[in-house]
């Protein structure tokens, strides 16, 4: 006889998505870039700043800037409606084939960037995915304003993606950061 014990990141999270899109709407809170987050990720949003003024954050540095979440990133994620600015787009899996996979998906490039002379030039992978009428909100770096993916948008990407441990845990952060 075999006995199966559900993995906890299996555990269905609908009811706390609801919970928090009713804090937000009850107006409990609001998000809001952090200026700490800000510092953290300085050299990113220069990054940004230089390449992709135009286009829109996320993924989980998005939720890192709102202080949603607090651990480092393995990438820049950027919605772009110009799909064919780059080519040479590489494209591995993304996703879980079980648990969801991202269907605008277009695949990452390499970028080298030097903050200034006195710095090392730094590799970042910048993930692309084709902006379909993202919802955004703007703050303001550095006397330019720059897009940063609506947080519940990002949240609602990450509960498709559940099943996987990254996705379910940074959602766990983000509920219990609202008492949920």
């Amino acid at each position: 006889m075999a006995i199966y014990i559900k993995s906890s990141y299996e555990i269905d999270l609908v009811p706390q998505f609801r919970d928090l899109k009713l804090k937000l709407i009850s107006g409990d809170f609001q998000f809001s870039i952090s200026n700490k987050s800000i510092k953290k990720y300085y050299n990113e949003l220069l990054l940004i700043k230089k390449k992709f003024t135009n286009d829109i954050i996320t993924g989980s540095i998005a939720l890192n800037l709102f202080g949603l979440i607090d651990r480092e990133i393995s990438d820049i994620d950027i919605l772009i409606k110009d799909t064919d600015r780059y080519s040479g787009y590489l494209n591995e899996t993304y996703g879980d084939p079980e648990t969801g996979m991202i269907d605008n998906r277009l695949g990452y490039i390499l970028f080298d960037f030097k903050r200034g002379f006195f710095y090392k030039k730094r590799r970042y992978e910048v993930d692309f995915f084709k902006d379909l009428g993202t919802k955004y909100i703007e703050f303001q770096f550095e006397e330019v304003k720059l897009k940063i993916q609506h947080p519940l948008e990002i949240i609602s990407v990450k509960m498709r993606m559940s099943r996987n441990h990254k996705h379910y845990r940074d959602l766990e952060i983000i509920f219990s950061k609202f008492d949920i």
